[in-house]
């Protein structure tokens, strides 16, 4: 958080019991940042190793496990979060794909989830209704949250370029003027 006043930053770690200054992998290390839409004070926080609200009042933060056991951690890695129109958090993961949690209930809701493709690099919130989610090795899909329908929509492989096997996207940019990249 920066302190304009003061022309400095006031951290706050997740974990406060961890280490604080990266020497341990994974450790405070925070991956996305997204603002509840019903709640002004509070933010969700994804990290290496779990899911977090933090409340912009009390400096609390709050974790929630997901409740998907992982063999490489305590809980997921997650990558990215981004906040639907109805108190969703559509939540990306390293290895274990699409998820969602529900602001009002504090739960996560195991029956939206999408296992595949099976790391997310980043989740946008593109209308109402529309999400797309950037997939390492798989490609750009879309997911309609009133319907529930899911599909790939990756751009057709270049023919003349015979390097590429896999479409990996990182990230999606949305402009104004130009659209979605």
């Amino acid at each position: 958080n920066y302190v304009y006043d003061k022309d400095s930053f006031a951290l706050f770690y997740p974990q406060p019991d961890k280490c604080k200054d990266g020497s341990k992998r994974g450790e405070n290390y925070v991956t996305g940042i997204c603002e509840d839409r019903n709640d002004s004070d509070i933010l969700w926080v994804t990290t290496y190793v779990g899911f977090y609200s933090f409340n912009k009042k009390t400096k609390a933060f709050t974790y929630y496990p997901s409740g998907i056991k992982v063999s490489y951690a305590t809980d997921i890695n997650f990558t990215s979060c981004n906040a639907d129109y109805v108190g969703n958090i559509w939540l990306g993961a390293y290895d274990e794909g699409l998820i969602c949690f529900n602001t009002v209930t504090k739960k996560f809701a195991h029956e939206k989830r999408k296992t595949f493709p099976r790391t997310i690099s980043q989740v946008t919130v593109i209308s109402d209704s529309i999400l797309f989610v950037a997939a390492l090795n798989d490609g750009l899909y879309q997911l309609n949250v009133n319907t529930g329908v899911y599909s790939n929509i990756t751009p057709p492989r270049n023919p003349a370029d015979p390097t590429s096997k896999n479409t990996s996207i990182h990230k999606i940019s949305v402009t104004p003027d130009a659209g979605i990249f």
